[in-house]
C-alpha cells in the first residue's frame, strides 16, 4: 500500500502528500501525537491484526478524519469501519484519479466512494446477512471446533441446544432471504466468513 500511495503522491504533489507511513495502530496514533494530518487512509488490515473500527473510533474521537483505503471485498468489516466514522471507501484496484477524488471529498468532509464498487460493497444490504450477536456467537464456536451440543454451554450466558439450533435456523433463513441457500453449519460458516462476520 505504501508504495503505491507514494508513487500517486509524487505523480499528484499537488492534491496528496504523504505526512506519515505506518503499519501499525500504535505507531498511527504515536505519529499523530507528533505530526497532526488532515487526513488518515486506513487499511482494513493492519500488520498488528487490530480492529479497523476500533482504529477509526479512536481516530473519530480525536477529531481525526479517516478514509478506508483497501483491497478488502467482504461488506462486512467494511460497514463495521464505516459505522465507527470512517467518511468512506475508496479501494486499492481503483484509479489514482478516483482515489484522489475521494480523498478530496473526505477531507472537506464529505461522505466518499472510490467507484461504484466501493458504494456498493458500503451501502447495498443485499450483500451481507444481518446476523445477530447470538447467531454470530453460536457461528463463531462452531468454526473454532465446537461440537453443536456443547456450543450452548459455551455461550454467555449458556443456552439449550434447542436454542443453539433455532439460532442457526433463523442464520439459515437470514442468507435464504438473499438468495443464498445453505443447509448445513459448515455451509453456514463459510458464508459468514464470505460475508466478512467471521475471519478466514
Amino acid at each position: 500500500m505504501l508504495r503505491g500511495l507514494a508513487a500517486i503522491a509524487a505523480d499528484h504533489p499537488d492534491r496528496l502528500r504523504l505526512d506519515v507511513a505506518v503499519t501499525r495502530a500504535d505507531e498511527l496514533f504515536s505519529a499523530l501525537e507528533r505530526s497532526p494530518v488532515d487526513l488518515v487512509l486506513l487499511d482494513l488490515h493492519l500488520a498488528d491484526d487490530s480492529a479497523a473500527a476500533d482504529t477509526v473510533t479512536r481516530l473519530t474521537a480525536l477529531g481525526v478524519p479517516c478514509l478506508l483505503y483497501t483491497s478488502e471485498l467482504r461488506p462486512v468489516p467494511i460497514r463495521r469501519a464505516l459505522a465507527a466514522g470512517a467518511r468512506g471507501l475508496a479501494l486499492k484496484a481503483d484509479s489514482p484519479a478516483t482515489l484522489l477524488d475521494a480523498i478530496d471529498l473526505a477531507v472537506a468532509g464529505e461522505a466518499a466512494v472510490s467507484s461504484e464498487l466501493a458504494d456498493l460493497l458500503a451501502r447495498d444490504k443485499t450483500l451481507a446477512a444481518h446476523l445477530s450477536q447470538r447467531e454470530l456467537e453460536t457461528l463463531k464456536l462452531l468454526a473454532s471446533g465446537i461440537p453443536r451440543k456443547a456450543v450452548g454451554h459455551r455461550m454467555e450466558p449458556p443456552v439449550a441446544e434447542a436454542t443453539v439450533n433455532t439460532y442457526l435456523l433463523r442464520a439459515t433463513k437470514r442468507y435464504a432471504e438473499l438468495g443464498r441457500s445453505v443447509s448445513t453449519a459448515t455451509e453456514l460458516i463459510r458464508e459468514a466468513i464470505r460475508d466478512g462476520h467471521l475471519d478466514p
